[in-house]
């Protein structure tokens, strides 16, 4: 199995997943979405362990808990982040959780990457970052913090990706996360629960939410949830440090869809796109 062509869908199918996320965020609120998304890949994930899975093994699950429990905080840092800022603004930032993961690979667990793949995982990482940026100016806010507490989460979520699934094995680690990120998610719907309570207006909004527009959120656990497949399947044979820029690939997605609707990328998008292409071609090595 080749791991690139592997990462390569998983990105396609997290960039797809992300164009229905920012349908299903603007028609219910952050917080129901992540509920929502947790409690559809609970189910789908549950299905695939049935089908595919094998049972878990004894062992020390700290480092798979370190790496599931890191990401369920990150969402719930980024969906917050998202009540207060576009994605346009958060994106750059939190894309650059691919660092972290890289340095935790390699400084960490002695991924074994040549001079070549580091370059390119560098110009993958640049592109990726000028690619998210839609305009080249500063917004100041308290959305700063809760995009950087996502990058952090995500980072060390990728970083430790790779001796987790080693750990748990692929597919039983996707029910894994659920296991850990589900208590989480639903711990934190009740809470700001009874701070929404207060907000006349955020109850007024809420009412008028059409169930047809959980089907958003849906369809955006289920893909995501499907790349997600992948991208365990494609660390586990190579090194974290050489999947997660390819697999991280996904805000391509977005911008190509831009471009089929004729809403071309800017000067420096361009050239993010470039450097993506020129990363892709020398990072197998």
């Amino acid at each position: 199995m080749n791991w690139f062509l592997i990462a390569c869908m998983t990105a396609f199918l997290w960039g797809s997943s992300a164009v229905l996320a920012k349908i299903g965020t603007v028609r219910i609120s952050p917080r129901r979405m992540l509920l929502t998304v947790g409690i559809t890949i609970f189910i789908f994930y549950w299905i695939i362990w049935k089908l595919f899975g094998t049972p878990f093994p004894p062992g020390n699950y700290l480092f798979p808990l370190l790496s599931e429990g890191s990401a369920a905080i990150g969402f719930i840092f980024y969906y917050k982040a998202l009540e207060k800022a576009p994605v346009s603004l958060l994106s750059p930032i939190t894309s650059s959780a691919i660092i972290i993961s890289v340095m935790i690979g390699v400084f960490v667990f002695k991924n074994p990457i040549s001079n070549i793949q580091i370059a390119s995982i560098s110009s993958i990482i640049v592109g990726i970052i000028l690619i998210t940026i839609k305009d080249l100016r500063y917004n100041s806010g308290n959305w700063i913090y809760l995009a950087l507490g996502a990058m952090i989460g995500w980072g060390i979520w990728g970083g430790f990706s790779g001796i987790a699934v080693r750990i748990v094995k692929p597919i039983n680690i996707n029910l894994f996360f659920v296991f850990i990120a589900l208590p989480i998610w639903i711990t934190y719907y009740i809470i700001t629960s009874q701070s929404k309570k207060n907000e006349k207006n955020r109850t007024n909004s809420s009412s008028k939410i059409n169930t047809k527009d959980y089907l958003f959120a849906v369809g955006s656990a289920l893909v995501s949830s499907s790349g997600s497949l992948l991208f365990y399947i494609a660390v586990n044979i190579s090194y974290v440090s050489l999947v997660i820029p390819v697999a991280n690939l996904h805000p391509l997605v977005p911008v190509i869809y831009d471009i089929f609707n004729r809403n071309y990328p800017k000067l420096h998008q361009w050239i993010g796109i470039i450097l993506i292409l020129i990363g892709l071609f020398f990072i197998r090595g």
